[in-house]
């Protein structure tokens, strides 16, 4: 089956394949005004207000989060350590995170996050708020 689109002032003269005319809006819709675009909301504005310390090696060339996912990048020279989450009791926890388009993503913002490998780290605060609760 083929679809036909037609502007609508040619709309009274548009055949279907069949031969048969094709239904015409009435006079209303017809005269109504175009409807408005759908627009995406923006994204919300990233933070970068980390304070970044530890083994030079180890750090991330950039961190950010927009309060829902932290987002890490490493230069492509760099390998890429162990990501851990601090409690606010100073326990490490291994974060779940993944690679896309070379900015490796967590699915939470924490305050404080730690880089490992070996006996070498590095780590980054979150300065502004505590996101998590001190969890």
């Amino acid at each position: 089956m083929a679809l036909l689109i037609v502007p609508c002032d040619q709309a009274d003269a548009a055949l279907r394949n069949d031969g048969q005319e094709l239904p015409v809006a009435n006079e209303t819709e017809a005269n109504a005004p175009p409807l408005a675009p759908v627009l995406a909301p923006l994204a919300p504005p990233l933070n970068t207000n980390y304070r970044i310390s530890g083994t030079k090696a180890l750090r991330p060339s950039r961190i950010s989060d927009d309060g829902l996912h932290t987002y890490i990048e490493w230069s492509e020279d760099q390998a890429l350590p162990a990501v851990f989450a601090v409690s606010a009791v100073g326990g490490e926890e291994m974060v779940d995170g993944y690679m896309r388009e070379g900015i490796f993503t967590i699915d939470r913002v924490n305050r404080e996050l730690v880089f490992r490998i070996d006996k070498k780290w590095a780590k980054a605060e979150r300065l502004n708020g505590n996101p998590d609760g001190g969890k």
